[in-house]
């Protein structure tokens, strides 16, 4: 009697694997400038007057940002410095304002608080 026996050979490697991310750049047109935020004049009132201003500063983005950015630190590591790019290569030191865009502010980068001041 003849028998043909086959023994299975396996090779245990370890595959890894690769996971492409596609997100769209930010794609913007930077511009600063003043505006007008508030007009508190009572110099000719007979009465005292109270004036309120709330000044707000930092960055939001829209909601499909936010939830790239949501992904994982790297990200949005990488997003933030992309958006902020932008703004130093178009605009540098603004001839507007003054401001460097290239040397961007803790706070203008941190999330958007607000702030009141109150004048009596």
């Amino acid at each position: 009697m003849h028998m043909n026996i086959k023994a299975a050979s396996f090779s245990c490697r370890y595959h890894g694997f690769q996971c492409r991310c596609i997100q769209e750049p930010i794609d913007c047109v930077p511009e600063d400038g003043y505006d007008v935020t508030m007009t508190c004049d009572n110099t000719e009132g007979a009465v005292d007057a109270e004036c309120a201003y709330t000044k707000t500063i930092g960055t939001s983005f829209e909601e499909e940002v936010e939830n790239n950015m949501g992904i994982d630190a790297t990200i949005e590591a990488e997003l933030r410095a992309q958006f902020y790019g932008v703004f130093g290569a178009a605009l540098g030191v603004s001839h507007v304002t003054g401001y460097d865009w290239n040397q961007i502010s803790t706070a203008a980068q941190s999330e958007v608080e607000s702030f009141e001041v109150n004048k009596s």
